[in-house]
């Protein structure tokens, strides 16, 4: 019996495979079997390569799916065929450094109470510097991750097979992030190591770029189906956008989310202080950047600024109630009716006044207004640095020097570019002089948006 069984998926994967197989075949550890499975649909001439490699090495088997099975599927069916004591995960197109193994099975050998164990990974693409990705390591850290993201590469696991079984742990076939679901249901010891042994390729052909919008939706759905099994949470009470922020871009906004993503977190941790699931000061910290998110990414710079630093950025402590009643000066059971008593102030201001100067002219306001093309209605001019663009247009509407601009024309600023925002706030307001209230993201317009739909 070989010590590990190695699972690839293949579904037209020619161009890539070699080079991923070759990685295995060069492993220092040499203990394994190497299974294969080609999908049904497969016919780019991968399986005429992977029979190749099973010619001239035992160790390498072909699994032909003789109809369509998906990559769930196909994964467990490689699982089922595994005769090793751990099974080890890869794709057809990434490339796992020759150590891998080696670190992995010595790791799991010393610590039989792990179940699953993960790596540092690269995230590599063409004409682009690599990014490093470094999940937690800790059992419990990790868990705490995986309330709202996924804390694994997913070619980078190794799995203890026997537990597996036990267990029934199985890949859903009804899930896009099928690994996500996974290891949210898995009980037991969980580890990274903090050592770089996988690059993981990032192509226009990932399954995780080319359906976004529904792996979106589908880690929504993970991530509310673990808050009711471990906590007790019932997720119908809340927006979706609470368990997921990334649906913003095809979610309806709300102003009144903030509070209503800091009542979510409240109950996680009230929750948790009951069934004592998830490690409470690791928690706390996963709660205060969460909040801290929900205000970045609902109300931007624009919320911090005008509402006196509304996020708590750097807060951590044993109880995330207390860290934001702390910030705000205010009780525990305050905390809701003082965030609800800065929005009220907030949408009165923004009633008020709402016509917008957009400052920024590249591609993150052509992304932005081509996505959202209803947010031009409250633009009523744009402005940019480069005298080029001056007297051009941009969606129909002109772009003038910021000099040639009477105030009185507008009521607010908003910065487009997010690279560049201290930069360009700095000089609006030293060399242009603009209070530096009247400053904000693209983010205004979203809530200039959301006011003008409520009444």
């Amino acid at each position: 019996m070989p010590k590990i069984s190695v699972v690839m998926p293949v579904y037209n994967s020619a161009k890539t495979l070699p080079r991923s197989v070759e990685s295995i075949m060069n492993q220092t550890f040499t203990d394994f079997e190497f299974i294969i499975v080609n999908e049904f649909e497969s016919n780019d001439g991968s399986r005429d390569i992977i029979e190749a490699y099973a010619a001239k090495d035992k160790r390498v088997k072909l699994k032909q799916l003789t109809r369509h099975e998906g990559i769930a599927n196909s994964l467990n069916i490689g699982m089922q065929m595994a005769e090793g004591q751990y099974i080890a995960r890869m794709d057809a197109d990434d490339y796992s450094y020759p150590v891998r193994f080696e670190r992995q099975v010595s790791y799991m050998d010393a610590h039989p109470e792990c179940v699953l164990c993960g790596t540092y990974f690269r995230q590599v693409a063409q004409g682009l510097e690599p990014i490093l990705i470094r999940n937690p390591c800790t059992s419990e850290e990790i868990k705490v991750r995986l309330l709202f993201h996924c804390a694994f590469g997913h070619p980078t696991v190794m799995l203890r097979r026997k537990a597996f079984i036990a267990n029934e742990w199985r890949y859903d076939s009804s899930h896009r992030a099928e690994d996500f679901d996974l290891w949210t249901r898995i009980e037991g010891e969980i580890s990274n190591l903090p050592e770089v042994l996988v690059d993981y390729n990032w192509h226009g052909g990932n399954l995780s770029i080319t359906n976004k919008e529904i792996m979106d939706k589908d880690a929504c759905e993970i991530v509310k189906a673990q808050m009711r099994r471990r906590l007790h949470i019932s997720t119908n009470n809340y927006h979706d956008l609470m368990f997921n922020l990334d649906l913003i871009a095809s979610k309806p906004f709300r102003f009144d989310l903030i509070h209503e993503g800091l009542r979510l977190l409240l109950e996680i941790e009230g929750k948790n202080s009951i069934y004592r699931y998830y490690n409470s000061e690791i928690l706390a910290n996963c709660l205060c950047d969460r909040w801290n998110r929900y205000v970045k990414v609902l109300f931007s710079r624009f919320a911090d600024e005008r509402l006196g630093d509304f996020s708590i950025a750097n807060v951590s402590g044993t109880r995330f109630s207390d860290s934001v009643a702390f910030h705000f000066g205010v009780g525990r059971n305050k905390l809701i009716e003082e965030i609800k008593f800065r929005l009220a102030y907030l949408r009165k201001m923004i009633k008020r006044a709402s016509r917008v100067l957009v400052f920024g002219v590249g591609e993150k306001a052509k992304s932005f207004f081509s996505e959202n093309p209803m947010m031009l209605n409250n633009v009523v001019l744009f402005s940019d640095n480069n005298g080029r663009l001056w007297g051009q247009e941009f969606f129909q509407k002109k772009v003038c020097a910021l000099t040639e601009i009477s105030p009185l024309s507008y009521d607010w600023i908003a910065i487009s570019s997010e690279k560049y925002y201290n930069e360009i706030l700095d000089s609006l307001v030293s060399t242009h002089h603009i209070p530096r209230q009247i400053i904000a993201d693209l983010g205004i317009l979203r809530m200039i948006k959301s006011i003008q739909e409520e009444e």
